[in-house]
Protein backbone atom coordinates (compact mmCIF):
# COMPACT_ATOMS: atom_id res chain seq x y z
CA UNK A 1 0.00 0.00 0.00
CA UNK A 2 3.32 2.02 0.64
CA UNK A 3 3.63 2.33 -2.94
CA UNK A 4 0.53 3.63 -3.89
CA UNK A 5 1.01 6.24 -1.33
CA UNK A 6 3.38 7.25 -3.56
CA UNK A 7 2.07 7.27 -6.75
CA UNK A 8 -1.08 9.05 -5.67
CA UNK A 9 1.60 11.94 -4.44
CA UNK A 10 3.42 11.77 -7.22
CA UNK A 11 0.63 12.11 -9.64
CA UNK A 12 -0.62 15.37 -7.37
CA UNK A 13 -3.72 14.32 -5.95
CA UNK A 14 -3.32 14.34 -2.37
CA UNK A 15 -6.66 13.56 -1.08
CA UNK A 16 -6.19 9.74 -2.87
CA UNK A 17 -2.77 9.35 -1.42
CA UNK A 18 -4.34 10.09 2.16
CA UNK A 19 -7.29 7.77 1.36
CA UNK A 20 -4.77 4.72 0.87
CA UNK A 21 -2.94 5.87 3.85
CA UNK A 22 -5.86 6.19 5.73
CA UNK A 23 -6.70 2.66 4.78
CA UNK A 24 -3.45 1.90 5.82
CA UNK A 25 -3.89 2.79 9.25
CA UNK A 26 -6.25 0.41 9.91
CA UNK A 27 -5.64 -2.09 13.06
CA UNK A 28 -5.48 -5.69 11.43
CA UNK A 29 -5.94 -8.67 14.61
CA UNK A 30 -2.76 -11.20 13.64
CA UNK A 31 -5.74 -13.66 14.16
CA UNK A 32 -7.74 -12.83 11.61
CA UNK A 33 -5.11 -13.58 8.38
CA UNK A 34 -7.05 -12.43 5.49
CA UNK A 35 -5.02 -11.79 1.93
CA UNK A 36 -7.73 -9.73 0.49
CA UNK A 37 -7.05 -6.57 2.44
CA UNK A 38 -4.24 -4.37 3.98
CA UNK A 39 -4.04 -2.54 7.37
CA UNK A 40 -1.37 -2.52 10.55
CA UNK A 41 -0.91 -5.27 12.63
CA UNK A 42 -0.33 -4.21 16.67
CA UNK A 43 3.23 -3.65 16.03
CA UNK A 44 2.66 -1.39 13.55
CA UNK A 45 3.90 -3.84 10.87
CA UNK A 46 2.32 -3.62 7.40
CA UNK A 47 -0.52 -6.75 6.86
CA UNK A 48 -0.81 -6.36 3.65
CA UNK A 49 0.02 -10.12 2.97
CA UNK A 50 2.27 -11.25 2.58
CA UNK A 51 4.60 -8.41 5.20
CA UNK A 52 6.03 -6.46 3.09
CA UNK A 53 8.27 -3.48 4.28
CA UNK A 54 7.54 -1.39 1.60
CA UNK A 55 4.36 -0.83 3.34
CA UNK A 56 5.54 0.67 6.33
CA UNK A 57 8.80 2.79 4.34
CA UNK A 58 6.82 3.54 1.74
CA UNK A 59 3.75 5.20 3.69
CA UNK A 60 6.38 7.39 5.61
CA UNK A 61 8.32 8.39 2.32
CA UNK A 62 4.51 9.36 0.60
CA UNK A 63 4.38 11.44 3.46
CA UNK A 64 7.05 13.24 2.25
CA UNK A 65 6.09 12.87 -1.31
CA UNK A 66 2.79 14.71 -0.76
CA UNK A 67 4.24 17.92 1.18
CA UNK A 68 7.93 18.22 -1.00
CA UNK A 69 8.92 16.47 -4.44
CA UNK A 70 12.17 17.63 -5.89
CA UNK A 71 13.28 15.22 -8.85
CA UNK A 72 12.08 17.58 -11.07
CA UNK A 73 14.84 19.93 -10.53
CA UNK A 74 13.02 21.96 -8.69
CA UNK A 75 11.92 22.15 -4.76
CA UNK A 76 7.75 21.70 -4.86
CA UNK A 77 6.34 22.59 -2.05
CA UNK A 78 3.00 21.36 -0.96
CA UNK A 79 2.40 19.67 -4.30
CA UNK A 80 0.21 16.85 -3.34
CA UNK A 81 -1.47 18.50 -0.33
CA UNK A 82 -4.58 16.86 0.80
CA UNK A 83 -7.47 19.29 1.63
CA UNK A 84 -7.94 17.65 5.37
CA UNK A 85 -4.52 18.99 5.87
CA UNK A 86 -5.46 22.18 6.10
CA UNK A 87 -2.56 23.30 8.25
CA UNK A 88 1.01 21.90 9.52
CA UNK A 89 4.49 21.77 9.48
CA UNK A 90 7.38 19.43 9.26
CA UNK A 91 11.11 19.80 10.01
CA UNK A 92 14.38 18.38 8.32
CA UNK A 93 12.84 17.26 5.12
CA UNK A 94 15.56 16.70 2.22
CA UNK A 95 15.42 17.82 -1.20
CA UNK A 96 17.93 17.21 -4.07
CA UNK A 97 20.69 19.11 -5.04
CA UNK A 98 22.09 19.78 -1.26
CA UNK A 99 19.00 21.53 0.03
CA UNK A 100 17.46 20.93 3.61
CA UNK A 101 13.52 22.36 4.23
CA UNK A 102 10.94 23.05 7.07
CA UNK A 103 7.99 24.02 5.97
CA UNK A 104 4.74 25.22 7.70
CA UNK A 105 1.47 25.83 6.29
CA UNK A 106 -1.87 27.40 6.83
CA UNK A 107 -4.99 27.30 4.50
CA UNK A 108 -3.26 24.66 2.22
CA UNK A 109 -0.52 27.66 1.48
CA UNK A 110 2.75 27.76 2.59
CA UNK A 111 3.36 29.90 5.36
CA UNK A 112 7.18 29.92 5.84
CA UNK A 113 9.80 27.51 4.46
CA UNK A 114 12.82 27.62 5.94
CA UNK A 115 15.50 26.17 3.15
CA UNK A 116 19.06 25.32 4.24
CA UNK A 117 21.69 25.10 1.32
CA UNK A 118 24.48 22.52 1.90
CA UNK A 119 25.85 22.82 -1.61
CA UNK A 120 25.81 26.42 -2.39
CA UNK A 121 23.87 25.86 -5.93
CA UNK A 122 20.97 27.38 -7.21
CA UNK A 123 17.49 26.50 -5.45
CA UNK A 124 14.37 26.30 -7.72
CA UNK A 125 11.27 26.95 -6.22
CA UNK A 126 7.54 25.38 -7.05
CA UNK A 127 4.84 26.52 -4.76
CA UNK A 128 1.10 28.04 -5.67
CA UNK A 129 1.89 30.86 -3.19
CA UNK A 130 3.71 34.01 -4.00
CA UNK A 131 7.07 33.75 -1.64
CA UNK A 132 9.25 36.09 -0.91
CA UNK A 133 13.01 35.22 0.01
CA UNK A 134 15.51 36.32 3.02
CA UNK A 135 18.72 35.26 4.39
CA UNK A 136 20.21 37.12 7.23
CA UNK A 137 16.70 39.61 6.92
CA UNK A 138 17.67 40.58 3.55
CA UNK A 139 15.55 40.27 0.82
CA UNK A 140 17.36 38.19 -1.75
CA UNK A 141 16.39 38.91 -5.59
CA UNK A 142 15.23 35.84 -7.52
CA UNK A 143 14.28 35.29 -11.37
CA UNK A 144 10.72 33.68 -12.40
CA UNK A 145 11.49 30.46 -14.49
CA UNK A 146 7.57 29.78 -14.72
CA UNK A 147 4.22 31.04 -13.96
CA UNK A 148 4.93 29.29 -10.37
CA UNK A 149 8.12 29.39 -9.92
CA UNK A 150 11.79 31.38 -9.31
CA UNK A 151 15.33 30.71 -8.11
CA UNK A 152 17.75 32.29 -6.32
CA UNK A 153 21.07 31.74 -5.99
CA UNK A 154 22.54 30.34 -2.88
CA UNK A 155 25.37 29.92 -0.66
CA UNK A 156 26.33 26.57 0.85
CA UNK A 157 25.36 26.97 4.96
CA UNK A 158 23.45 29.47 4.76
CA UNK A 159 19.41 29.05 5.78
CA UNK A 160 16.80 31.13 3.59
CA UNK A 161 13.55 31.93 5.03
CA UNK A 162 11.01 32.07 2.52
CA UNK A 163 7.67 33.64 2.97
CA UNK A 164 4.12 35.59 1.70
Amino acid sequence: MGWKVNCWARLKNGDRALKILTDLFQLIDPADFNYTRGGLYPNLFDAHPPFQIDGNFGATAGIIEMLLQSHTGRIQLLLALPSAWKEGQVVGLRARDGFEVDLSWQDGRVEEARIRSKLGKPCRIESASDLRVFSKNIEIPTSRIQPNGFEFNTQAGEEYRLHS
